[in-house]
């Protein structure tokens, strides 16, 4: 043996000589043939005249395996036949083979197990390798496409091989990594398939021998992404026919939408400041932003409604609340209802009001004083006739009542644009003290909303129970149950005929000795249907 034998064998010489090949090698030989025998197939086989040249696996004397690649080969000599043997280390080779054979497992339990299609194609088009996403996807076998150009596959829709062609052949020439492209192919059945595809070119050199894509299904994603188009011009056009303005404010107060009524106002204003827009002011710092229910939102997160005179001179209810894109930033969402011609007619009705207000109190007054000189006059008048003398009586006392209850009606019409929290109990007991002769007995209490008529309310309740139902007692007992309050008037009178029932609330009904204008239950009945309340009547 040479030194090199040696060098391999980790070895002396008188180590190797005289030792067969099976006592230089492990027991089993990784084809599972006993090395003895192996060694003995080999030698023969080289001994008739057939060089040998077969991988082998070697033990050093010290116990360590190494691959060997070994050639056997006869050579005649004076002193007869001999093999000559030349063995190399390849254990090093086998290191990397192996490391070769693992990435290659990786890689194809990568490039089986995508959810994705990967296609595998050469320069001109020939598919060398796909996966099996392809038959869960689109339907077809490997063995179906692989090997034919992709031309003349039926998957690549028609309308689309153009576009293909003209992008593979850009790529291939420019050798760039192609971006992300939405492509349509057909599955076996025809169908369409939406995909978005990624190219990577493999070069050997400077040349672009391969290419290999990565098809993803975004069929489901488009219909998806179609679908909320589909709502977004629907909410669009909804917005744009809305008979307010809408828009969204960042926290800069810039606006970054707008429907068509707003723009049809200013022109413009994505982009633009809402105190530019709606105030007229160019610089914020003059701007009247230290009120601004947006700016509020922005830092409580809760919505607000108020009214705002705007720079064309437009009263607007504006409603304001927190919103948030689909990334999760905070905006304000604007809605904007004009009032102007609801302000203008309020302002008007108050004006009236206050001029129907002032006119009644002068006639009452006037009238009053009027019925007082009649009254004192007739009492001055000295006649035998005493049934005229208190048929007149009896009339200036219900032209009295009819005043008092026209300053009633007065509170019906006028009141009411503005309901403020008044205590039902401190009415009740101020009423009462008109009452000094009637037992009446008050428990509980409750705060509601309503107006100055509500004391008419409850004085025409009262009055009606005591002149028409002949009561000496009232029990009056209130209660609060969520956002209501009862309040229920309990008399010990002579009660309502059947008759009368039904007709207590129409507007001039009387009945019975003590008759009245036949207006006090029916305006009481008015105005609390205006507060939202209900009455109702238990015999």
């Amino acid at each position: 043996c040479n030194s090199k034998t040696l060098d391999i064998f980790h070895c002396r010489k008188e180590d190797l000589i005289g030792k067969a090949p099976s006592q230089l090698s492990p027991v089993i030989q990784p084809d599972g043939m006993k090395s003895k025998d192996k060694a003995k197939e080999k030698i023969e086989a080289a001994l008739k005249g057939n060089p040998q040249f077969f991988e082998w696996r070697h033990r050093r004397p010290d116990g360590t395996i190494f691959d060997t690649e070994v050639s056997l080969n006869v050579i005649d000599m004076s002193k007869g036949s001999y093999i000559l043997a030349i063995v190399r280390d390849v254990t090093e080779r086998k290191i990397i083979e192996e490391r070769i054979r693992l990435s290659e497992e990786k890689f194809r339990t990568i490039f089986e197990a995508s959810a994705d299609i990967i296609t595998y194609v050469d320069r001109n088009g020939k598919m060398i390798d796909t996966n099996t996403k392809v038959k869960d996807i689109l339907g077809y076998e490997r063995a179906e496409i692989v090997g034919k150009n992709f031309r003349e596959l039926k998957l690549i829709d028609i309308e689309e091989l153009p576009k293909l062609i003209k992008l593979f052949i850009k790529t291939i020439r420019s050798g760039n990594v192609s971006d992300k492209t939405e492509i349509t192919l057909r599955n076996k059945n025809g169908t369409k398939v939406q995909f978005e595809v990624a190219t990577k070119f493999i070069k050997e050199g400077q040349h672009i021998v391969a290419a290999v894509s990565i098809l993803r299904d975004i069929t489901e994603r488009k219909k998806i992404k179609d679908a909320l188009e589909n709502e977004k011009e629907k909410l669009y056009s909804l917005l744009n026919e809305l008979p307010g303005h809408v828009c969204l404010y960042t926290s800069d107060l810039s606006i970054n939408f707008s429907n068509k009524y707003l723009s049809d106002r200013f022109g413009k204003v994505e982009g633009r400041k809402c105190f530019e827009i709606f105030h007229g002011y160019k610089d914020q710092l003059l701007a009247p932003c230290n009120n601004c229910p947006v700016l509020r939102i922005f830092a409580t997160k809760i919505p607000e409604t108020s009214e705002r005179i705007q720079n064309d001179g437009q009263v607007y209810e504006v409603h304001n609340y927190p919103f948030y894109d689909s990334d999760g930033n905070m905006l304000v969402l604007e809605f904007g209802i004009d009032t102007t011609e609801k302000k203008l007619a309020q302002d008007k009705i108050k004006e009236l009001n206050d001029a129907l207000r002032l006119l009644n109190k002068i006639l009452r007054h006037d009238i009053l004083n009027n019925l007082m000189i009649i009254s004192a006059n007739i009492e001055m008048i000295e006649s035998k006739d005493k049934y005229r003398i208190n048929k007149a009586f009896d009339f200036i006392d219900k032209s009295a009542k009819l005043i008092n209850r026209m300053k009633e009606l007065e509170s019906l019409v006028s009141s009411g644009f503005e309901l403020k929290s008044y205590d039902v109990k401190s009415i009740l007991k101020e009423i009462s003290k008109n009452y000094s002769d009637i037992k009446i007995n008050i428990k509980g209490n409750c705060i509601v909303l309503a107006d100055e008529a509500l004391n008419s309310v409850f004085d025409n309740i009262i009055r009606n129970a005591i002149i028409h139902g002949d009561t000496n007692k009232i029990d009056i007992k209130t209660s609060s149950e969520k956002s209501y309050c009862e309040i229920k008037f309990i008399d010990y009178g002579i009660g309502v005929p059947d008759n009368v029932k039904t007709r207590l609330f129409e507007e001039g009904f009387t009945y019975g000795k003590n008759k009245g204008t036949g207006l006090g239950l029916y305006i009481a009945k008015k105005t609390l249907e205006r507060y939202g309340a209900v009455f109702i009547l238990k015999f």
